[in-house]
């Protein structure tokens, strides 16, 4: 969805490039993942350029200048890898397959489950997750501020949608 950020642009390849490329990268070369559970074309049209963004200025921070071509285009291939879910069984499979390279995990507190709208579907896969592996940064986002409490009673951090500092606060984590 255009608003009025250029970045979409990158960001939308990127996710089609990242789609096309989890199998072979992540599930057989190890590449980390960051799993984005979000139902609102509205907000992962604000979160991806800013994630996308953030992942290429810190590969480009870790690339030393000494490496030739190649080997730079090859780290730079082996940045994570994003993965948007838009429901719940999307995101508890891809957790699933590729459980062992997941790096973190920015969540909607709601999102469809079973085909229906389910408030409750964001606390359940941070349970479930933190249940297999207690390691796993989350983070949640809402835009109901009341549920930074269940978030952090959950172990995840918490962004609110709406604010004017969600997208600094997401570039922050």
């Amino acid at each position: 969805l255009w608003q009025g950020d250029v970045r979409i642009l990158l960001a939308m390849v990127k996710d089609q490039e990242d789609r096309a490329n989890l199998e072979r990268d992540t599930g057989r070369m190890g590449v980390p993942a960051i799993l984005v559970v979000e139902d609102s074309i509205r907000y992962y049209s604000s979160f991806l350029p800013v994630i996308y963004s953030e992942l290429m200025l810190h590969s480009q921070q870790l690339i030393a200048e000494g490496l030739n071509l190649s080997q730079r285009l090859l780290r730079m291939r082996a940045r994570p890898k994003i993965i948007l879910c838009e429901n719940f069984e999307a995101a508890w499979d891809l957790f699933v397959r590729f459980e062992e390279n997941i790096l973190g995990i920015l969540s909607d507190f709601e999102f469809p489950r079973e085909g229906r709208f389910d408030r409750g579907s964001g606390a359940e896969l941070v349970s479930r997750v933190h249940a297999v592996r207690a390691d796993i940064p989350i983070v949640m986002q809402s835009s109901n501020p009341e549920n930074e409490a269940v978030a952090t009673g959950l172990g995840a951090s918490f962004l609110l949608k709406g604010s004017p500092l969600l997208l600094h606060g997401l570039r922050e984590v």
